[in-house]
């Protein structure tokens, strides 16, 4: 069930429903209409709104965006973390907002489209602000996968579980996720930016780029590795038979193959 844990105050000061009045009217920071707090017999406390809006996006966000929100703002705690920042320049609110380093972190838990990934790239951009995308992978990190999240994972952007939060390695073909690796665990409150890197130029400690750049056996042993994976395909039922044969040296069989192969040879 989505729901809404944080709002403005009469002095437009972020404060979370926890620490909210009863009977009280707050300010959504997405929509600007009046919100109050409701505490259910869940005891997850939350904000409602007292017009129903059906496009408000702080509305749309659930329960495991809140939880994703609050470990990822735990974890950066001494790097000052601002929770639904409202930049009015954009019309944005930034999930979680890193003044000094100038970061954004963008919590994904449903489908996006490319168009809007895009759209939120450039509109921080435009405030010299980067991006770090943080998905949550109940939804992605499939085997298939979407043109909207080979474009995340083109830019600065990790997994997450709930638990923690990684970087992996991955060979993706025609759409598909063909291999990936063990989960790289990633450091977000140890924020590097290196221009000798040509992938990206922030990184984090423990990501696949951090890896790479402390050790170049890894960054050997990773290339040479993906590479080998790349169209690697299935055993065809002619390798079987093949290792078969060498395994057992069953003549009849092997005979057989080479039987079916030659006629093909014939109708070419």
């Amino acid at each position: 069930m989505a729901m809404q844990t944080f709002a403005f105050d009469e002095d437009f000061k972020i404060i979370s429903a926890s620490l909210a009045e009863k009977k009280k009217d707050y300010i959504c920071p997405e929509c600007g209409s009046f919100v109050r707090k409701r505490v259910p017999k869940n005891k997850n406390v939350h904000f409602y709104h007292t017009y129903q809006l059906k496009n408000c996006r702080q509305k749309k966000k659930n329960h495991d965006h809140r939880l994703i929100q609050e470990l990822l703002s735990k974890k950066i705690q001494h790097l000052n973390p601002s929770l639904e920042h409202h930049f009015k320049e954009i019309s944005r609110i930034a999930d979680i907002y890193i003044h000094e380093k100038g970061l954004v972190f963008e919590i994904q838990c449903s489908k996006i489209s490319k168009e809007e990934i895009q759209k939120r790239e450039n509109d921080y951009q435009s405030l010299g602000l980067q991006v770090i995308w943080i998905l949550n992978d109940k939804i992605f990190n499939k085997k298939n996968i979407s043109d909207a999240e080979t474009l995340l994972r083109s830019l600065c952007c990790y997994y997450t579980d709930g638990i923690c939060f990684y970087d992996q390695a991955e060979v993706i073909e025609k759409k598909k996720r063909t291999f990936r690796s063990t989960k790289f665990l990633v450091e977000l409150s140890e924020c590097h930016i290196d221009d000798t890197f040509s992938e990206k130029k922030l990184y984090f400690s423990g990501d696949i780029t951090d890896k790479k750049g402390k050790d170049p056996q890894f960054k050997m042993w990773l290339e040479d590795f993906l590479q080998k994976r790349r169209g690697k395909k299935r055993f065809s039922i002619e390798l079987l038979l093949l290792f078969i044969y060498k395994k057992t040296h069953n003549e009849p069989i092997f005979a057989k193959y080479e039987a079916k192969k030659n006629l093909r040879k014939k109708r070419a």
